[in-house]
């Protein structure tokens, strides 16, 4: 494997790593939400 697949490689996983917690950041704002509709409904 020469030095520039690894650099490539490593990018890539860096780039997926970014994506992933942009995912989760968005996904726990709509959790959040979601539980905020859910207790006025129930209050």
């Amino acid at each position: 494997m020469s030095t520039r697949q690894i650099e490539k490689s490593s990018s890539d996983s860096a780039e997926e790593l970014e994506n992933v917690d942009d995912f989760m950041s968005k996904t726990s704002s709509s959790i959040e939400a979601t539980l905020g509709k859910f207790q006025e409904t129930v209050a």
